[in-house]
């Protein structure tokens, strides 16, 4: 015998108290008895339904808390996936528009350029004379020509044809 358990006892007013017993087993005048105390528990069990309240609303608070803490995640998630979505096709339209210009370049401006140098070229031919008129021609001619290689030159730094070639866009 001996030990500790709770159980409800009945005061002397008629109210119903918890209480913790405990008992041992001592010797006493040579015989064995039974010592045992009572405590009134109350204060202790309401206490204890007070805090196990609390935890239960902190705890419903908390996964509120959490809930919302994951939608903002998720909404972040895909503002951010929109973000590179718009981004890649910002990109994108800017490479459409630099193979545009490239393209321009050097297939109507390059083009009509050299079409003018080879009239200059040959318009001495068609022309009988003097020199000075020649080197005039000669020299516009040298200022197409390297207009020419600019703009060719603008065109593939626009557009790198080997990139192309090797598969990169």
């Amino acid at each position: 015998i001996g030990g500790m358990s709770n159980t409800l006892m009945l005061r002397k007013d008629g109210n119903i108290v918890p209480v913790d017993i405990t008992s041992k087993c001592i010797e006493y005048g040579g015989q064995k008895v039974v010592r045992g105390s009572y405590r009134d528990i109350s204060d202790h069990l309401k206490i204890k339904d007070d805090l196990e309240r609390m935890v239960k609303g902190r705890t419903a608070e908390l996964d509120a808390k959490n809930e919302e803490l994951s939608r903002e995640v998720k909404e972040r998630e895909q503002a951010e996936e929109r973000i590179r979505n718009l981004y890649h096709q910002l990109v994108k339209s800017q490479e459409v528009e630099r193979q545009r210009i490239s393209y321009d370049l050097h297939d109507n401006v390059a083009q009509d350029l050299f079409s003018l140098k080879i009239a200059l070229d040959t318009f001495y031919d068609d022309q009988q004379g003097a020199s000075e008129t020649r080197e005039k021609i000669l020299k516009l001619s040298g200022v197409v020509k390297r207009a020419i290689a600019s703009i060719r030159e603008i065109a593939y730094e626009l557009s790198p044809q080997k990139l192309k070639h090797l598969g990169l866009l």
